[in-house]
């Protein structure tokens, strides 16, 4: 399994929680997965195979908005993405399975929302936010044990897409996916939600990092929250991503949601 690890100026012990109270940040209690809520079984899970077959589509939309510090100056876009799985490669316990896929998407929308804004923004990275912004053909590998993080900003301002992170998951490798995502975001207040605990039945990976790691447009401290909901099944639900706050512009408020799929 490869570890990505994001570049961080922050120190601190990273813990990994699961949180009984939904998606709240504050939440103590640490409860582990009832046997009967459903979820894939841990480290593996060698009986079941992967819930992930070719031919599954997914489609997603995004709408992004910046704030600029100028009362009601807004930057806005919109973008659609939809994702085939094209092969899969179950290892089952063996080592860590994969998937490849496809993808097509088209910006629906960009209203002044520039380049800068859709550099800091972990779900402008993962669509044609840009109306220059083009769909790759071609498949996509992605390792289904590679936890959650902002892909790298485009060089040169070239984005490619579709990004192989963050949109599926083995779940059923849960306890090593969890432990890696509390290594990769030991800095970050890393949190995970377990189906059993949420609302919708869904795993929740929550964690929040600082200005000081990235960003054109903030005041260095300036939080950033990133939410990503996935089905137990492995597939990406929902991600949403806040910058400062709505109230104390300049902010960002990004959401990528599942609108059609299995």
């Amino acid at each position: 399994m490869r570890t990505l690890h994001p570049t961080s100026t922050a120190l601190g012990l990273g813990a990994i929680l699961w949180v009984g109270t939904g998606l709240g940040c504050e939440a103590d209690q640490i409860t582990p997965p009832r046997p009967d809520s459903g979820a894939p079984s841990a480290d593996g899970g060698t009986d079941d195979p992967l819930a992930l077959t070719p031919g599954m589509t997914f489609r997603y939309q995004a709408s992004l908005t910046y704030r600029a510090q100028a009362a009601g100056a807004e930057k806005n876009a919109q973008f659609e993405l939809t994702l085939t799985v094209a092969s899969v490669n179950d290892l089952r316990g063996a080592g860590e399975s994969s998937l490849s896929f496809t993808a097509t998407g088209m910006n629906l929308r960009n209203d002044d929302f520039d380049p800068t804004a859709d550099f800091d923004s972990f779900v402008a990275q993962l669509g044609p936010a840009q109306t220059t912004d083009q769909v790759g053909s071609g498949p996509v590998t992605a390792m289904l044990e590679d936890v959650p993080v902002q892909p790298p900003r485009p060089i040169g301002g070239n984005k490619v897409l579709p990004k192989a992170i963050p949109f599926f998951l083995d779940l059923r490798a849960d306890d090593r996916i969890r432990a890696e995502f509390a290594d990769v975001h030991n800095a970050d207040q890393p949190q995970v939600v377990d189906p059993s605990q949420h609302p919708s039945g869904r795993y929740a990976f929550n964690y929040t990092t600082r200005t000081e790691t990235f960003g054109f447009n903030y005041p260095q401290g300036t939080p950033r929250a990133i939410r990503l909901e996935y089905d137990p099944r492995g597939f990406l639900v929902r991600l949403e991503e806040d910058i400062g706050t709505v109230s104390a512009p300049p902010s960002l408020s990004c959401r990528l949601t599942l609108v059609g799929g299995p």
